[in-house]
């Protein structure tokens, strides 16, 4: 590797020593040297200081796990996690989506409360749709389709499935059903009712227990009316 390396490429080589802990020789001749400190040292510097990052990142996630578990239990686990799945993210925010199914493998007592720190965290960053029909224009014969909200979330520990979704700006967590899993994955291709209830006429529930759920899961923000594009 030359110092005319192109920035692209450096930034990449950069990023792939400071991920993957190297001494990365090749990038050696491009960085400053700056004594009495060697480059090979403060390249070690960056990569300690992103670990440092990832854990204090992991650790802010998961600070309910952290309480249960202790600072040194929950610091042996982050440690391995970070062994285990070295970041390949250029976000930090998408680093944390494995760690629920990892840590419930060491401490299962708190798996389930790390799913919902997780799922509780997208929704809290889940915007609000633009697409939305509000009830007016519903009235006045505005089509529109079912949606899931994007701060609604779906995770999976096990065999069971939970939905995290934000009522009030505030996330809330609940367990799902297998029929309650079944009409959110319908639900995710954007029906219109008369879809949905076509595709569930040979469900056991019947049409008025299906306009409760849906009825329920509006007003909770779960699901949304939005402007028909079919």
């Amino acid at each position: 590797m030359q110092k005319s390396l192109n920035f692209v490429a450096m930034q990449t080589a950069f990023q792939d020593a400071v991920l993957g802990k190297v001494a990365a020789e090749a990038l050696v001749p491009l960085i400053v040297l700056k004594p009495p400190v060697t480059t090979k040292q403060r390249l070690a510097i960056y990569q300690d200081a992103y670990r440092i990052r990832l854990t204090e990142s992991l650790e802010d996630d998961f600070n309910e796990c952290a309480a249960v578990l202790g600072s040194e239990a929950m610091a042996k686990v982050v440690d391995k996690f970070i062994d285990t799945y070295p970041s390949t993210y250029r976000n930090l925010a998408e680093y944390s989506a494995k760690f629920p199914p990892f840590i419930a493998q060491l401490h299962p007592q708190v798996g389930e409360l790390a799913l919902r720190e997780w799922l509780s965290i997208l929704s809290l960053q889940g915007r609000e749709p633009e697409d939305a029909v509000e009830l007016n224009e519903i009235e006045g014969g505005t089509l529109y389709q079912l949606a899931l909200h994007p701060a609604s979330h779906v995770g999976q520990l096990g065999s069971g499935y939970f939905l995290s979704y934000r009522l009030h700006e505030t996330p809330h967590f609940k367990t799902l059903s297998q029929g309650a899993l079944q009409l959110l994955q319908i639900i995710k291709e954007e029906p219109t009712l008369a879809d949905l209830t076509q595709q569930l006429q040979h469900d056991d529930a019947s049409s008025t227990e299906l306009a409760a759920t849906i009825h329920d899961w509006l007003s909770m923000g779960i699901i949304y009316c939005k402007r028909c594009q079919k």
